[in-house]
């Protein structure tokens, strides 16, 4: 009985061990706080014969590093370029937008850019776009 006892109470604080090593460890890991200027940008009216460069600024609050993960962008009217290495406290960072009107219909729209990092508990932010195209 002895045999069968001792290997389970082994067996036991093993997991355990690696279990509280696993929740400490992600427990301690510190990451940035993000802070937009700004998410939502009219565009007014604007022409379908020009792409709109748009600049989605933000800036990392700390105390760690900020890492956007993915910028999801609506359809193929809205390109993204992003910095992938992580954003150290207390610097501003950038999210390129180009929006091309020629590829969506004219008139009154609304497009969303959904913002994928870990600067805050709900892990994105999103952009709106709005506008008239004549």
């Amino acid at each position: 009985m002895k045999k069968i006892i001792i290997p389970s109470i082994f067996l036991f604080a093993c997991v355990w061990t690696q279990t509280s090593k696993a929740q400490t460890e992600q427990d301690t890991t510190i990451y940035g706080e993000v802070v937009f200027d700004t998410l939502k940008f009219d565009l007014g009216e604007i022409s379908n014969d020009k792409s709109i460069k748009i600049e989605v600024k933000y800036f990392n609050k700390g105390p760690g590093p900020l890492k956007i993960y993915k910028v999801v962008t609506p359809c193929v009217c809205t390109e993204a370029i992003y910095q992938e290495a992580g954003l150290e406290m207390g610097k501003w960072g950038i999210v390129k937008l180009t929006f091309n009107p020629a590829k969506i219909p004219k008139g009154y729209f609304k497009r969303t850019v959904t913002i994928l990092h870990d600067g805050s508990d709900s892990g994105f932010d999103q952009v709106e776009l709005t506008g008239v195209i004549k």
